[in-house]
């Protein structure tokens, strides 16, 4: 019997704790890929086309084979911006940059963005995108600044991560709020489902066998 094994084709401590927390079995294999950056790419496309990426290289380093050893390999490529007007707001490179980017963002509605792939051993790939509009309260700027000075900006894309401090500046959030952290759950639930795989085959043991 073939069972299948999830590789997560990403460092992000985020996607790696969503999956944990939904009881999850997985591997992690970092890409190794220069995202690509806006230019004349939609953001969706963008998107995409970089968990793509991330996806192909993963599975071409590692994984393009058959199931030679009865496991179906099935790798997960994610990414996740923010986009404002029609402009992506990429991770900043420095506190600057990120005060920018808060400023930009503070009393507006944003777009978040995540292109999800998933490629099967066989060859499969199916690829999606989830959107989710974020709206922040005014910022002030002493509220920027005490943000700033605990560091939590630093590798995430607009500057801000949901799940920390930055929560406090949120109004409201349209759509699927694991989007906002980094995964899309039922676009992941939804695109397994297309490859024929369901969420059980990645489960960790029965849940009946668990200390609670």
């Amino acid at each position: 019997m073939i069972r299948s094994r999830l590789i997560l084709a990403s460092s992000s401590p985020r996607r790696r704790d969503i999956l944990s927390n939904l009881g999850f079995e997985f591997q992690v294999q970092r890409p190794e890929v220069d995202e690509l950056e806006s230019g004349s790419m939609a953001p969706g496309e963008l998107a995409v086309e970089n968990a793509r990426l991330k996806a192909r290289d993963v599975h071409q380093r590692h994984f393009a084979r058959s199931c030679a050893e009865g496991v179906r390999n099935v790798i997960l490529g994610v990414d996740t911006i923010v986009v404002l007007g029609g402009i992506v707001l990429s991770k900043p490179i420095d506190p600057p940059e990120a005060r920018q980017m808060l400023k930009q963002l503070s009393d507006t509605k944003h777009q978040v963005l995540s292109g999800l792939c998933l490629i099967e051993d066989q060859d499969r790939e199916i690829s999606r995108l989830t959107s989710t509009e974020v709206e922040f309260c005014p910022i002030s700027t002493d509220e920027i600044e005490w943000y700033l000075a605990r560091g939590e900006y630093a590798d995430k894309a607009g500057a801000y991560g949901i799940q920390g401090l930055a929560s406090l500046f949120v109004k409201g959030v349209r759509g699927c709020y694991f989007n906002v952290v980094g995964l899309p759950v039922r676009g992941l639930y939804e695109t397994l489902a297309e490859l024929g795989i369901q969420v059980s085959e990645f489960m960790q043991e029965q849940a009946g066998g668990r200390d609670k």
